[in-house]
């Protein structure tokens, strides 16, 4: 069965809606009515609408909470739903009525016939003398007024009940594996994945030398030709060990004299500034290049003046306590980023991270090194588990409802949790939370009595007759419609009562 959804916006009218009939052809049509705004100009049009889908052999519904709409398709017989959820689910008590053909008349009565029937049809003369009208106008005045005190008059009475406090306690189990809620208290759990980023630095607390001068000494060279060599400004001299990196370089040119044995002094210096340049005597004993094969060399004395200077430097113990304390920090950070995500009663369960992966870490310096500060960036995805407030509050309300006391209604918006103990993780993966719940109820046994005895008083007499049957720590407030209306309506189906929270 096709069914047409219309979707009334404030500016509709008759015309614009009976269009759009003609474009659907459905079986069904469910017409939605806006929040704010008045489609249709009068209770006419939604009539002649009415009449438009019955020639065409289509049900009509709406979907309205206005009251004044309501019950003109209750008179109708139209079906209104609160939702389009329930009008798409509930079937629709719903008859069209049958076609009526307009029948000819069986024969025709001539122009005599007629004034005989109208003639005889004649009211009886005592009905036009002057007391019968007199009285018959006055008996249709009494009873429009009459009508009217039914019809008319409305009233608004609301009302703080005296309310009293339903505790119970109860003990809640959360898990994944739950799909929904039920009454023992097990609740679906969670889960939700936040990503965080920050920064933060740190004083470094250790030192560490920076090489400062480098070290110095002489070099002895020894010809072992009968050929004078020139040795170059340059020339490398250094250990024993290939890999080390501490090499001397000569700092001036020299002559060695053309016999084997001679020898000359050369002042060398290190390449590399620092104290691991301060060598012992002969330790400097190999030459670098093609001198090598007619010269040999060693330090007669030691390397002097290699040093370094103190400089602050991050230590180890900087690098975690660092990583330690953003980390914490990114936790609340990702909590309260989770807080603003959920709606605003939903619970958090977790007060530890239960997973945190680390997407990136960056240190500054990456390893220890001279500087006198450490920073860290930390990028980090975490999982936080959470309870959803109204799975939870329409638990607690099915659950305080079994023992609801007879005569007692409740505000299922003013349920409490409290804690017992923290939620705690148990053998099986499940969150368990001993809570107490509560909402505010009041009695409601006396409400229809107190109608009935307000019914046509005036509102100063209402509210004291209200208030000391209803048990009220504090009058009602009355309002009349319309507001020069003295009386309370005499009907009590013209009366509204709203509870106040």
């Amino acid at each position: 069965m096709k069914t047409q959804i219309l979707h009334l916006e404030s500016y509709d009218d008759r015309h614009s809606v009976l269009d759009k009939l003609n474009w659907g052809q459905a079986d069904r049509v469910i017409m939605i009515w806006p929040v704010r705004g008045v489609p249709l100009a009068s209770k006419l049009d939604l009539k002649l609408i009415h009449r438009r889908c019955q020639s065409s052999k289509m049900k009509l519904a709406l979907v309205c909470k206005k009251r004044e709409v309501v019950d003109f398709a209750s008179e109708l017989g139209i079906p209104v739903f609160r939702s389009l959820r329930q009008a798409q689910r509930v079937a629709w008590e719903y008859t069209l009525p049958p076609h009526q053909e307009i029948q000819p008349p069986a024969n025709k009565r001539s122009r005599e016939e007629l004034a005989r029937l109208i003639q005889d049809s004649s009211p009886p003369p005592w009905t036009q003398t002057k007391a019968f009208r007199i009285t018959a106008f006055t008996i249709s005045i009494v009873s429009v007024l009459v009508l009217a005190a039914f019809l008319i008059p409305g009233a608004r009475i609301e009302y703080l009940p005296k309310f009293e406090t339903q505790t119970l306690p109860l003990t809640i189990s959360a898990s994944q594996e739950y799909q929904t809620y039920n009454l023992s208290g097990a609740v679906p759990a969670h889960l939700l994945t936040v990503t965080v980023e920050g920064r933060r630095e740190r004083e470094a607390s250790g030192q560490t030398g920076i090489p400062d001068n480098p070290a110095k000494g002489l070099i002895v060279f020894t010809n072992l030709t009968d050929q004078e060599i020139t040795i170059p400004q340059g020339t490398i001299i250094r250990t024993t060990d290939p890999n080390s990196p501490y090499r001397f370089t000569t700092l001036s040119e020299t002559t060695i004299n053309p016999e084997s044995g001679a020898t000359t002094r050369v002042p060398i210096e290190c390449t590399n500034p620092g104290p691991q340049g301060n060598l012992p005597e002969n330790s400097l004993v190999v030459i670098e290049g093609d001198l090598s094969r007619s010269l040999t060399a060693t330090n007669p004395e030691p390397t002097t003046e290699g040093d370094e200077r103190l400089s602050r430097s991050p230590t180890l113990d900087d690098y975690q306590t660092l990583s330690e304390d953003l980390l914490a920090s990114l936790w609340q950070t990702a909590l309260d980023e989770a807080a603003l995500l959920l709606e605003e009663k939903d619970i958090i369960v977790d007060t530890e991270p239960r997973t945190a992966v680390i997407l990136e870490e960056t240190f500054t310096p990456q390893d220890p090194e001279p500087s006198s500060t450490l920073s860290l960036l930390l990028r980090v995805e975490y999982e936080i588990l959470y309870l959803k407030w109204n799975e939870i509050q329409t638990m607690g309300n099915a659950i305080l409802d079994v023992t609801l006391p007879d005569g007692y209604s409740a505000q299922p918006q003013t349920i409490k949790i409290n804690s017992v103990t923290p939620p705690e993780v148990g053998d099986t993966e499940q969150f368990v939370w001993e809570v107490e719940i509560s909402r505010k109820i009041f009695t409601i046994q006396a409400l229809p009595q107190t109608i009935d005895q307000i019914l046509g008083r005036t509102p100063e007499k209402a509210t004291q007759i209200f208030q000391t049957e209803m048990g009220l720590s504090q009058g009602p407030t009355i309002s009349l419609f319309p507001e020069w209306w003295p009386f309370i309506p005499l009907s009590e189906l013209r009366i509204e009562t709203v509870t106040l929270h």
